[in-house]
C-alpha cells in the first residue's frame, strides 16, 4: 500500500522528545541503507522492501513518518512496542489514531483528538495492522 504513516509522541499536549537512537535500534535488523535526508530503507524477510522510515536528524526526534508501510507482522511488532512503551500516537492522513495506552489519550493535543477521533487502543501488531489497512 502507497501512503505515510507517521508516529508522534506527546506529553501534556506538548511534544515529547525521545532518543533518535531508540528509533534507530528498534528498526536495526532492517535498515539496508540510510540517505543524505535521513530517510532509512527497510527491508524484511520474506520479501523485497521499499518502505521508509524518517526520524528526522535530531539527536531527540518527536516522532516519525513511514513510507509505504509493509505488510510484513516485523514491522507492526516494532510499531506495536514503540506505542506500548513511549507516550505515542499512531496516524495517517484520512484514516484515524492507534495509542498503545489509554493513559496516553489525556497527553494528545486536543484538536489532534478532535481531527482524528478518539483513537484505537491496542498494542497487539496484527490488529494494529488491520486497522491501519481497514481505515486508509
Amino acid at each position: 500500500m502507497s501512503f505515510e504513516i507517521m508516529v508522534g509522541a506527546w506529553e501534556n499536549e506538548d511534544r515529547y522528545r525521545f532518543p533518535r537512537g531508540i528509533v534507530r535500534q528498534r528498526f536495526s535488523k532492517h535498515i539496508v541503507s540510510e540517505n543524505e535526508n535521513g530517510w532509512w530503507r527497510l527491508a524484511f524477510a520474506g520479501g523485497p522492501g521499499h518502505s521508509e522510515v524518517n526520524p528526522g536528524k535530531s539527536r531527540l526526534p518527536t516522532g516519525f513518518v513511514v513510507h509505504n508501510p509493509p505488510d510484513y507482522l516485523e514491522f507492526w511488532e516494532i510499531i506495536a512496542g514503540i506505542l506500548r512503551d513511549f507516550p505515542c500516537v499512531l496516524y495517517w492522513p484520512g484514516g484515524g489514531a492507534v495509542i498503545g495506552s489509554l493513559g496516553t489519550l489525556q497527553h494528545l493535543p486536543k484538536d489532534m483528538v478532535e481531527t482524528l477521533g478518539i483513537p484505537w487502543v491496542s498494542t497487539d501488531p496484527e490488529r494494529i495492522r488491520q486497522y491501519v489497512w481497514d481505515n486508509s
